[in-house]
């Protein structure tokens, strides 16, 4: 069917905006995109066509300005059918198009449908530009979090010993760099430093004071995605004296007489005696008060005994297997001083048997202010070191440490123990070591300190 331009038609066209129906045949039309250089507009074209007759449409721009110039189209539509189509409308170049008008044509038939010119499609892709920046922003925001880094958990004893090591235990998450600082409540720092995020711990101490304080441990984890911190409060508590007893220095004498000369301050009547005989001894500073004790090669006291108002103690000579050096220390107190001496003396065995199933008093006069007590056999390397508890204190630890301060072995006495046994391991030359009793007491902690001789596993100190 031949199409014919508008101008052919007499008279007003009846024009419909969006639908329009007549003679049977019904349309729709709707405006869908416009191009980015809004030159064509896109249009979704819906007809009806319930006439005998084949109808054809074409389409064209209108503009209050210039004449816009007619597209055909030669797509028909048969009778008693139905159309939907996307159809392309090219713009004026310069003239601005207020409308595209739509016209199907048939025999003694006319429809004219009109719509705006829609909206570019740059907005339609501004909005999906925007959607896409708003996912990535949501990504990177994910991502971000997870990139973060996190102190997830710190925890710290509630109350320390200043000036002695504690442990602090930390869980980050996230990979950074982790720190560690210690302060005052005020912001005073006393102490710093870089941790290993693959550790999950670390050892500290706070300053010696002589009075309780409190600290906070703060842990910070930070990198180029933020930083983030934990922190807890501890109390430091002032350290307890450590009471030391001295090492035992016996000096063998040959066997002889002392003779009391005016430069002596202590003198003795014999250097050697026999097991279970008196030793008598003399001080000569002329003294109120004074106190004698008798001390085994391992620092343990076996006798004590109160000065004379003559200045003189008797103590007597534990029974020994084998001869065995002691030393006598006599402390005496002179106004607001206090004058200490001690002399050497041999204990020779006098052949006696010890009685079956009967123990040598080892531990009679042990140090009261010591919880434990050790035997006077010579320890040996490699062998068991037999400990009796005097007392039970809370948290009893006893310690073998080296002439450097490092912990050889190690026991913790169990409340109901009467005694232990603290492992020697074997070593290669012999030596002076400390046994280190650490306990509780009230809210403070005490040590006790002993020396002890470790000799070899043969017997010799070589």
């Amino acid at each position: 069917m031949e199409l014919v331009p508008s101008s052919r038609f007499g008279g007003a066209s009846p024009t419909v905006q969006q639908a329009s129906a007549l003679h049977d045949i019904a349309a729709t039309l709707q405006g869908v995109a416009l191009s980015r250089d809004g030159r064509i507009a896109t249009y979704e074209l819906n007809v009806t066509n319930n006439s005998g007759a084949t109808v054809g449409f074409l389409a064209y721009a209108a503009s209050s300005k210039a004449a816009a110039p007619a597209t055909y189209s030669t797509t028909l539509v048969p009778a008693f059918s139905s159309l939907a189509v996307t159809l392309d409308v090219t713009l004026p170049p310069r003239a601005r198009a207020d409308r595209v008008i739509f016209e199907l044509r048939g025999e003694n038939l006319r429809l004219s449908l009109d719509a705006a010119v829609p909206a570019k499609t740059g907005s339609s892709w501004r909005r999906a530009l925007a959607a896409a920046c708003g996912l990535i922003v949501v990504a990177l925001a994910i991502a971000g979090s997870a990139l973060k880094p996190h102190v997830v958990a710190l925890a710290a004893p509630s109350s320390v010993v200043a000036g002695q090591p504690f442990g602090v235990a930390y869980a980050s998450r996230g990979p950074a760099n982790v720190s560690y600082t210690i302060e005052t409540p005020d912001g005073l720092q006393v102490r710093s430093g870089t941790l290993d995020q693959r550790s999950d711990s670390f050892a500290a101490q706070v300053p010696v004071a002589p009075a309780t304080q409190a600290y906070d441990v703060r842990v910070v984890a930070a990198n180029r995605f933020g930083v983030d911190a934990r922190q807890t409060r501890i109390l430091a508590m002032p350290a307890a004296k450590t009471r030391v007893i001295t090492a035992p220095a016996v000096a063998r004498q040959q066997p002889a007489a002392p003779q009391a000369t005016p430069s002596s301050v202590l003198t003795l009547a014999h250097d050697t005696v026999s097991g279970g005989k008196p030793i008598v001894a003399h001080f000569l500073a002329g003294a109120a008060t004074g106190t004698a004790r008798l001390i085994d090669q391992n620092g343990a006291t076996r006798a004590t005994a109160l000065l004379r108002s003559d200045g003189s103690a008797i103590l007597v000579a534990p029974v020994v297997p084998v001869d065995q050096e002691f030393r006598v220390a006599v402390q005496v107190q002179k106004g607001n001083y206090a004058l200490e001496s001690d002399a050497g003396v041999l204990v020779k065995a006098n052949g006696r048997k010890t009685p079956a199933g009967s123990v040598p008093p080892a531990h009679a006069n042990a140090d009261p202010n010591s919880p434990f007590a050790i035997g006077s056999a010579p320890v040996h390397a490699g062998s068991p070191l037999p400990i009796t508890v005097l007392r039970h204190e809370r948290g009893l630890r006893i310690a073998l440490t080296g002439p450097a301060g490092n912990e050889i072995s190690a026991v913790n006495v169990p409340s109901a123990a009467h005694s232990v046994d603290l492992k020697i391991p074997r070593a290669a030359r012999a030596e002076d070591d400390l046994l280190l009793a650490t306990f509780t007491r009230g809210s403070a902690q005490e040590t006790v300190v002993q020396p002890v001789h470790v000799m070899l596993a043969d017997g010799t100190s070589k």
